[in-house]
């Protein structure tokens, strides 16, 4: 029998589930675990998942997480998260490229399909035959280079490939759980490690309808390791006169992964202690240790900006769903176990949240769901998920011409009607662009095509232009001259 297997590959920690007798089960990854770092170790026996992270001390700077923040971008686009990447990043032709041991590089694509196909192989190994499919939850703010680069990791390894948004697998595991009630609305906020994503759903006669979600890729728990890591590190040169770790990756990684352990203290505490030894040498020679107190008040000091920034997402995504009333409010991902997180989302909805059951496990859940779904395997509750991003085109006063608005229920498609602005145009020039902005230049190109005119047409003839967005929320459209009738499709073919 063909499945469907479920996959979630978050910045931190990838997980696989399967529709099995009548329920989700979660893949046994590495050592009956039922989820595994999302981690690569570029070292000549090329680790996957725990052990990549296990053996990374030997060799942290070959230690390549956070791939999602790099899918999909150009190198000139991460410049600003350069100094958070311990892992070699090199620009070719403004295409993101990975060094390993002996210099080889990759791609972002293909470190990514590197996780994949451990997973795959494990849920082989678990179910005993093949598996050829995969319904993957991605971050429901992806754009689409991002959900086209999964797409191409994915189909190196699957032969059919689905993708969902995550907010929207982890709602339909909630609403098959009844953790929704029927006539709620509630809102969900995922902190994972590199991204936060808000949703509001309601339940309508045991249907759930997404009404809003905001996102942001390039905010998350990890960003919070940095703030403190450079705090400290601060400290340690004013009472040495040395750095911290003195551009060493291992004295780097020690720091980190003694912050995370401090973080998971601070859920319980009010302070913890990072004490990490031999993280420098004096000009004498003498070995210097790192010894720090850090408190609950300090982190949040340190995070205002991060907070601001999810507080102005909640207050977004209120303001797109028309300001419900919410019957509940859900803490999904490791990032919301962090008091202030739960201190900021009370204060800012005035409500308390909860944390919802086998919150980390959600999104992986209703990916299983959903594939199940697909081979009527399973009768899942009614979901209608939505666009996240704004889709149009570049007019001639060069501001964006919106054609399909964000929060539009999904699969989607609108036609809108634009005018030449000369006579005796023999084409136009169709520039897709993907965001909010008015400026059209500030928004993300993703494509652009000709649409030959028919001859002697006078200014103010009319061209439609049809955009689209399908279940897997990949961007269709279509131009097209209304005398002649003449159309043509855009194909997308991103150097990714």
């Amino acid at each position: 029998m063909q499945a469907f297997v479920g996959i979630t590959i978050g910045n931190s920690q990838a997980r696989a589930a399967i529709y099995e007798d009548g329920e989700v089960k979660l893949v046994p990854l590495e050592e009956g675990e039922t989820s595994m770092p999302s981690a690569v170790l570029l070292h000549r026996l090329r680790e996957v998942g725990k052990y990549a992270y296990l053996y990374s001390g030997t060799d942290p700077n070959l230690l390549v997480m956070n791939i999602n923040r790099l899918l999909g971008r150009k190198y000139s686009e991460i410049q600003t998260e350069l100094p958070n990447i311990a892992f070699k990043v090199e620009n070719h032709n403004n295409r993101i490229r990975i060094s390993d041991w002996l210099g080889m590089t990759y791609s972002p694509i293909e470190i990514y399909a590197m996780i994949l196909r451990k997973l795959h192989q494990a849920t082989e190994r678990y179910l005993k035959r093949p598996v050829t499919n995969a319904v993957i939850a991605v971050q429901g703010s992806f754009d689409d280079f991002q959900r086209r680069s999964i797409r191409k990791a994915a189909e190196s390894v699957f032969n059919q490939v689905k993708l969902i948004n995550e907010p929207t697998a982890a709602l339909l595991a909630m609403g098959n759980t009844h953790q929704i009630h029927r006539d709620q609305q509630v809102m969900t906020i995922d902190l994972g490690a590199g991204k936060c994503e808000i949703a509001i759903v309601s339940n309508l006669n045991n249907k759930l309808r997404i009404k809003a979600i905001t996102g942001d890729t390039h905010l998350g728990s990890n960003d919070i390791n940095y703030l403190i890591l450079n705090y400290l590190a601060r400290g340690f040169e004013t009472q040495y006169q040395q750095s911290l770790t003195s551009d060493s990756a291992m004295a780097r990684h020690e720091v980190l992964m003694a912050i995370e352990q401090a973080k998971k203290e601070l859920e319980y505490s009010d302070n913890a202690e990072i004490n990490v030894p031999f993280v420098n040498f004096d000009r004498f020679g003498n070995p210097l240790h790192l010894q720090a107190t850090i408190t609950r008040q300090l982190v949040k000091e340190l995070s205002t900006s991060l907070l601001t920034r999810i507080k102005n997402l909640i207050n977004s995504c209120l303001l797109e769903a028309n300001r419900p009333y919410l019957n509940q409010v859900f803490l999904l991902g490791g990032g919301t176990k962090l008091p202030l997180i739960v201190e900021l989302v009370g204060n800012t909805l005035k409500q308390h949240p909860v944390r919802a059951k086998n919150r980390d496990e959600l999104a992986v859940i209703g990916a299983a769901l959903y594939g199940a779904h697909i081979f009527r395997l399973a009768q899942i509750i009614d979901i209608e998920d939505v666009t996240v991003h704004s889709l149009g085109i570049t007019t001639y006063t060069g501001t964006m011409g919106f054609v399909l608005k964000r929060q539009a229920i999904i699969p989607a498609l609108n036609t809108k009607r634009f005018l030449t602005v000369q006579n005796n145009q023999s084409a136009v020039h169709i520039e897709v662009r993907e965001g909010e902005e008015r400026e059209a230049s500030s928004n993300k190109l993703i494509g652009q095509f000709d649409l030959p005119l028919t001859a002697n047409l006078p200014r103010n003839s009319p061209i439609d232009v049809t955009i689209g967005k399908d279940d897997d929320g990949i961007i269709l459209v279509r131009a097209q001259d209304c005398v002649s009738g003449r159309a043509r499709e855009i194909t997308i073919n991103y150097d990714l």
